[in-house]
């Protein structure tokens, strides 16, 4: 959620919405290849919360080829209408992307299990 928060902000390059020292979003709750998977998969699922992300996958093999990082840098993002809604608590991710969200075993709370885009962050959600 604070990754569309800092986006509604005018935070618009993806980057931004990245935790870190001195930086908007300084809370540290997923490393690094989570944050960009989580970034991944809201702007590459069936509806999307994200659009204008450029490059698809955060993988290292991106990150290895020049042209295609610069891209996904230079990317302006922006909300979707569902991007909107769900900073203004108007919607649910879950019911536009069901197959996307599983329930935490301990407590059956809906959790966004964008794993099925990513393999790792399946992993550390579970």
């Amino acid at each position: 959620m604070r990754m569309l928060e800092l986006l509604s902000a005018g935070h618009v390059y993806p980057y931004d919405l990245f935790p870190g020292h001195e930086k908007p979003n300084q809370r540290q709750a997923f490393d690094y290849w989570e944050v960009g998977a989580l970034l991944d998969g809201l702007a590459h699922c069936p509806s999307p919360a994200v659009s204008g992300l450029d490059e698809a996958l955060f993988t290292i093999e991106m990150h290895e080829q020049a042209d295609r990082h610069a891209r996904y840098k230079q990317s302006r993002l922006a909300l979707t209408e569902l991007g909107k809604a769900l900073v203004a608590h108007a919607d649910d991710f879950s019911r536009h992307n069901p197959s996307l969200v599983g329930r935490h075993r301990a407590d059956q709370r809906p959790i966004v299990a964008l794993g099925s885009l990513v393999p790792r962050l399946g992993r550390s959600l579970m």
